[in-house]
């Protein structure tokens, strides 16, 4: 036997539907589903969840079907109440669902996420010819650029940033991408309601792409990427003279660990920090990104290169004409 509470109900029409438990242990959740009357109460049958999983189903990236099919941990549990918040339930393991207990397919369900508080809608102008691959890269490109530059800015809830920083420091920071989960891992730290969502596409000679997204965030991605694609751009020559310097020293594909590094060392690279840093735009925030590489000033430097690859590809498509008045 398993004693679970409800703690949400996501769906109701003449009472719960579709209900969120949990059994006081561990993080998973258990999904819960309406599929009769019983003697005194709804019949309940529960699936064990991930709450990563459990956040898709919010997301309406799957729906409840596939969730608790496909996506279940362990076995089916049966339970009977009324199904109400706070609703304790004793449920027990079974083999299987009979097939008409499940719901269709198809039933997404609008769970409301708190919106950020500088969440705006923001719209890209495209014009020439995209292909599939274009929608592709570019969303890719958006959702890395935007990640970084939420990490690096320093905005977010203190629990945010954290959780941010223990990613950054498992990375090793060599060069190039040995993780190659470690954007998507990023991302999705992100608080849902604060993350970039495309709101509407309009293919057309000129169309539009419009993105609801945190407006500092935003700011800082078009910013930088007018800086880029400026002539003789301060930005790319930084980057450029910092990329130089790893290469003569023999320190781009290497991590601190690969290396002794001096003293002197190392307080040129922290200068390096500190000149890439104004030059990105991130003065205010040299010393987060420094944390973020766990106080290693070469892993500081390779991780403000990663920011600089990850938002040219942005500012290439500018530059291109292909993407015009970023995040208007």
């Amino acid at each position: 036997m398993t004693r679970l509470s409800v703690t949400e109900v996501l769906l109701a029409y003449d009472g719960p539907l579709v209900v969120v438990a949990n059994d006081g242990v561990g993080e998973s959740a258990y999904v819960g589903i309406n599929y009769d009357d019983g003697e005194t109460a709804h019949l309940f049958h529960f699936a064990k969840v991930s709450q990563s999983n459990l956040q898709q189903l919010y997301d309406q990236r799957i729906d409840v079907r596939y969730l608790i099919t496909k996506l279940r941990q362990g076995r089916h549990f049966l339970g009977e109440g009324w199904g109400n918040k706070g609703e304790k339930f004793i449920v027990k393991k079974v083999l299987a669902l009979e097939p008409e207990w499940l719901p269709e397919t198809g039933m997404f369900i609008a769970h409301q996420s708190v919106p950020g508080v500088h969440t705006e809608l923001k719209t890209v102008q495209i014009d020439g010819r995209w292909g599939i691959d274009d929608l592709r890269k570019f969303s890719d490109l958006v959702q890395d650029a935007y990640a970084f530059v939420y990490a690096l800015s320093g905005i977010g809830a203190a629990s945010t940033k954290q959780k941010m920083g223990i990613l950054f420091r498992k990375y090793p920071w060599r060069g190039g991408f040995s993780s190659v989960n470690f954007f998507d891992d990023l991302y999705s730290i992100i608080p849902s309601g604060e993350r970039a969502q495309v709101r509407k596409i309009q293919y057309a000679s000129p169309g539009t792409i419009q993105l609801k997204m945190d407006g500092t965030v935003a700011a800082s991605i078009r910013d930088f990427v007018s800086t880029i694609n400026t002539i003789e751009s301060t930005a790319t020559k930084a980057y450029s003279d910092a990329r130089s310097t790893l290469r003569l020293r023999g320190w781009l594909g290497k991590a601190k660990d690969d290396l002794e590094l001096t003293n002197q060392d190392e307080a040129m690279l922290l200068i390096l920090v500190g000149k890439l840093s104004v030059a990105f735009g991130l003065s205010g925030q040299t010393d987060e990104i420094v944390s973020f590489a766990n106080s290693d000033p070469l892993g500081a430097v390779k991780i403000l290169l990663a920011y600089y690859r990850r938002l040219a590809g942005l500012a290439d498509y500018v530059a291109t004409g292909k993407a015009q008045e970023l995040f208007t």
